[in-house]
């Protein structure tokens, strides 16, 4: 099973996938934190992880958490690997959070369309990270901060759609 860090309002399962982010016609309020979806009592050292995304709304991130532990509600509020689509910046961004911040490693130009399915893709092994967009290697980096976690999915400030969540050991 999977878990929930969000506001239930931003959670939308349907036939077409997982939305995220998604804000309803009237919504109670209009608090984002980040909202997140990560696979229960999971923990992969090693990886292959793949999704794909369609940004619905917004212009900031969606993508795929990944060695991450202690997810909780808010932006930052989990410790592991971002790595993301990011359609205002026209870039993949990776980074990691500490539980109450951010920090970008690395982010490379991409061409990211809005309303168009993109297939994400993170192979790490060891301090090694590569992302993959739309099956082409786009980044490489290095860190060795976090070497075991779960996966799941997060956005920020932004409604995206996600399938096809895949997560391989290599």
């Amino acid at each position: 099973g999977f878990s929930y860090y969000g506001h239930q309002q931003f959670l939308d399962l349907r036939r077409d996938g997982l939305h995220l982010g998604s804000v309803p016609e009237h919504p109670v309020n209009d608090y984002r934190c980040g909202e997140k979806v990560v696979l229960n009592d999971a923990a992969f050292p090693d990886l292959k992880a793949e999704v794909t995304i369609r940004i619905l709304g917004g212009d900031r991130d969606a993508g795929i958490l990944f060695r991450v532990s202690d997810p909780a509600v808010g932006y930052d509020a989990h410790k592991g690997y971002f790595a993301a689509i990011h359609p205002g910046q026209q870039a993949v961004i990776l980074g990691r959070s500490n539980g109450s911040s951010w920090t970008e490693i690395a982010r490379a130009p991409a061409k990211v369309k809005r309303n168009h399915d993109h297939q994400l893709g993170v192979a790490a092994r060891g301090g090694s990270i590569a992302i993959l967009l739309d099956g082409r290697r786009v980044l490489l980096a290095e860190d060795d901060t976090y070497q075991l976690g779960s996966v799941g999915v997060r956005v920020v400030d932004t409604h995206a759609r996600f399938t096809g969540l895949s997560v391989k050991r290599p």
